[in-house]
């Protein structure tokens, strides 16, 4: 099926689309499963960012996905002398790949932290057990320092 002109002349920046992404689904009237279509166009270096969204019939949802996938190598070639480079997978593999990354980076830092509450409960029951062995020394020594000096009183006293 045809998706439109043969070239992206004469539409409009923000009707062009370099990324075009299911954004939600949800139930029409006669419960079929509808979704939005978002284009977004951005040119960071110049300030300009465009976002549309439109909600797509359920029985055009693959005719607009493969006429937007056309429409993307369309501009593809139409600009081929343009753009330094396209990437139209490597994003997502590359954010998957980071993303991957970071879960096993947060599973270490959460296995670190445990293992550092782990060590902070051993530190501190050492710490209460030192305190008390400590407090138990200075009692016995106490002790053994009272019985002394009544021994010593009672042998100076003769009894």
């Amino acid at each position: 099926p045809r998706c439109g002109p043969e070239s992206p002349r004469g539409v409009g920046l923000a009707e062009v689309a370099v990324e075009a992404v299911p954004q939600s689904s949800a139930m029409d009237p006669k419960g079929n499963m509808t979704t939005t279509l978002l284009l977004n166009f951005e040119l960071p270096a110049l300030g300009v960012s465009a976002q549309i969204s439109w909600t797509v019939r359920p029985s055009r949802q693959s005719h607009i996905l493969d006429c937007m996938d056309e429409m993307v190598q369309v501009i593809q070639q139409e600009f081929a002398d343009d753009l330094a480079s396209v990437d139209r997978e490597g994003s997502t593999r590359t954010m998957e790949h980071f993303r991957s990354k970071a879960m096993k980076d947060i599973d270490e830092w959460q296995n670190k932290l445990k293992m550092a509450e782990e060590w902070k409960t051993k530190v501190d029951r050492a710490g209460n057990q030192m305190n008390r062995m400590r407090n138990d020394y200075y009692k016995e020594l106490s002790h053994l320092r009272e019985q002394i000096h009544q021994k010593q009183h009672c042998e100076k006293t003769g009894q």
